[in-house]
């Protein structure tokens, strides 16, 4: 494998792991991992995309936010979805380009 300067090893192009993104070509780094996370679960590109799964019901005509007492299963995997796109996003930067209190 060969180094960089940075002392990283390139990664290549892994169906397993995302691409690492370390402050450059954000262009091709960005198209990659529009791929990536594609193939992982088209899914996944819809919650980064167009915002998190949030469970909802109706309550006399109106729509709200369930109470966590209120999950179904079928909630909970759609949550744990929303915490699978996060981390293939976390997991893809460099620990220079993480910065948490953007984040939170």
């Amino acid at each position: 494998m060969a180094t960089t300067e940075e002392g990283y090893y390139d990664q290549g192009h892994s169906t397993i792991r995302p691409p690492l993104f370390k402050g450059t070509n954000f262009a091709y780094w960005k198209n990659l991992m529009q791929m990536f996370i594609k193939i992982k679960d088209y899914e996944l590109w819809n919650i980064v995309t167009k915002g998190p799964y949030v469970p909802m019901t109706s309550i006399d005509g109106k729509v709200v936010k369930k109470t966590e007492e209120q999950y179904t299963q079928e909630d909970y995997a759609r949550l744990s979805k929303n915490f699978k796109a996060m981390h293939i996003l976390y997991y893809d930067l460099d620990a220079n380009e993480y910065n948490p209190y953007l984040y939170m």
